[in-house]
């Protein structure tokens, strides 16, 4: 466990640069913004800008936070202390696993086709949860 922990600190530079990489081209617009001329086009801040460096720096914190604690923690370990530790890991990899998960499917409700097939899938889900349950409690109870 040890060789593969030392395997996964030395991805520390290439994550750190691509949120860095993310939060530069945030910081190049603005200062392109405020540089221009005035007939020129304001570069805007949009909503996937701002998902993409949000992204990028809870990325970098959790890789920081990883890197901080000792491999033992994140084997669970047999104090209760280290336990929690492990499980307060897991959940902000959880969280960041979804966040990242959450910024293509935010990008495809921006084209109209792709964002009428993608409503139309959730509400089409959503109407089926009550038979998903039934199935389930049928193969709950049947096995």
């Amino acid at each position: 466990m040890q060789l593969r922990f030392s395997e996964y600190l030395r991805w520390q530079p290439q994550i750190y640069s691509i949120a860095g990489s993310q939060a530069l081209g945030l910081v190049l617009r603005q200062l392109f913004n405020l540089k221009k001329k005035k007939e020129a086009n304001l570069l805007a801040l949009d909503f996937f800008l701002t998902i993409d460096v949000v992204c990028a720096g809870v990325c970098a914190g959790l890789f920081w936070v990883i890197s901080l604690q000792d491999y033992s923690a994140l084997l669970g370990g047999q104090s209760r202390e280290q336990r929690g530790q492990k499980d307060s890991i897991d959940l902000m990899v959880a969280f960041v696993f979804v966040l990242i998960w959450a910024r293509p499917f935010m990008l495809f409700l921006v084209v109209p086709s792709v964002s009428k097939m993608l409503l139309t899938l959730v509400a089409m889900l959503r109407d089926v949860i009550p038979l998903l349950g039934l199935v389930v409690c049928y193969l709950i109870g049947m096995t």
